[in-house]
């Protein structure tokens, strides 16, 4: 109950002292052409509303249900499904491990979130977004309910320019690191 307790206080204050999450975690790349936008290798990636375990992906049952409550969300809400993206989810939980070391949308060298995509082959997008949460329980619902509790997180869960995700985990020291990466395409 202590352990519940500090980390609620820790999300108040985290969300007192950081600007608005959409502000951070949702951003227009410049310069794509919309002939890049609709390629994608079927292969690899999931149909929208499919969800694949990847080998990367650690944790894949935790990922994979915070993929399907993400998806649900959406559909509530009138939106498509997402697809599963192998590349990011491998992105992803780079991130989850990353933020573990740096709790921010940044990555511990300092550069944004975004700069992991490329590492991990991340086709050409006009849109990208990330969402991070860490001390959540084993079960994906807590982790998608909270994000759907927070204005930012929740935008980027229901952006309708959002056509992928990928979802990672990590746990260490009793905490599990969850990042979800959003792209559009």
């Amino acid at each position: 109950m202590r352990k519940k307790a500090i980390f609620i206080a820790f999300l108040l204050a985290f969300t007192l002292l950081v600007p608005e999450p959409d502000t951070l975690s949702v951003q227009l790349a410049e310069g794509a052409s919309r002939h890049e936008h609709g390629r994608r290798n079927r292969r690899k990636n999931s149909e929208p509303g499919q969800v694949q375990d990847s080998p990367q992906a650690q944790t894949s049952g935790y990922a994979a249900g915070i993929v399907n409550l993400t998806n649900a969300e959406r559909r509530k809400a009138g939106r498509r499904n997402l697809g599963a993206d192998n590349e990011l989810t491998a992105a992803a939980a780079q991130r989850a491990r990353e933020i573990e070391r740096r709790f921010a949308h940044t990555r511990p060298d300092g550069r944004s979130f975004e700069t992991a995509l490329p590492e991990y082959r991340v086709k050409p997008h006009s849109w990208w977004g990330e969402n991070i949460l860490y001390n959540m329980s084993e079960n994906p619902s807590d982790a998608v309910t909270w994000w759907m509790n927070s204005s930012g997180h929740r935008a980027n869960i229901l952006k309708k320019e959002f056509t992928h995700i990928g979802v990672g985990a990590h746990r260490s020291g009793g905490k599990i690191y969850v990042v979800q990466l959003f792209v559009g395409r």
